[in-house]
């Protein structure tokens, strides 16, 4: 996971690839490296090269695009692809079925988008942060704890606790009138276990 969807922290992803592929020549083995990069696809700069991933998987719907993935191959001529399902040869056997076209030209046109707008984004994003954390500290002070700020993290992500709040967050939240946020990641929505990233 290249950021964090639950504390925006952004991972070393090109020097965590150089020590897969140094242990994996220590096995005569090669090592192929995929990231999860949802979370950061509008946010910040995702580049297969710079990243040095082999794989990288996006999806639109955290970009303003369609709701639809995409995996990012590095080259195929130096990545094996094999296919999980047979199908038709129009996706040269590749994938059973037909491709969504214009889900496909949505996911295109929104990451166009935002590669072309990222700095504008990016300067948004992270003001709008900045702010937000800025005003909790100025009226909880040590009431509130801002998780991560020295770290490299995606812009649009804060990950706060109330530490001197005697409920649970569902609770405080569902007193805020016209703040909206979230007690933690969507795939586990409806549990009260605290996430394990703070384990």
């Amino acid at each position: 996971m290249l950021a964090n969807n639950e504390t925006g922290v952004i991972q070393p992803l090109a020097q965590i690839a150089d020590i897969a592929r140094k242990a994996g020549e220590r096995y005569d083995s090669r090592v192929l490296v995929h990231t999860d990069a949802a979370q950061a696809v509008g946010k910040v700069d995702v580049d297969p090269d710079v990243l040095k991933t082999d794989f990288v998987t996006v999806v639109g719907h955290k970009f303003y695009g369609p709701r639809i993935g995409a995996l990012v191959i590095r080259s195929e001529k130096t990545v094996p692809l094999q296919s999980l399902f047979r199908g038709g040869s129009q996706e040269h056997g590749k994938r059973a079925g037909t491709e969504n076209t214009p889900m496909i030209a949505g996911l295109g046109a929104a990451c166009r988008i935002v590669t072309e707008r990222l700095p504008d984004f990016v300067e948004h994003m992270r003001d709008v942060r900045d702010y937000f954390e800025e005003q909790l500290k100025n009226a909880l002070g040590d009431a509130v704890v801002i998780h991560f700020a020295t770290s490299q993290r995606i812009p649009n992500t804060s990950s706060v606790s109330f530490v001197k709040y005697p409920g649970n967050a569902s609770d405080l939240l569902s007193k805020c009138k016209s703040f909206f946020a979230s007690t933690g990641a969507a795939c586990h929505a409806g549990t009260n276990r605290l996430t394990p990233i703070f384990d």
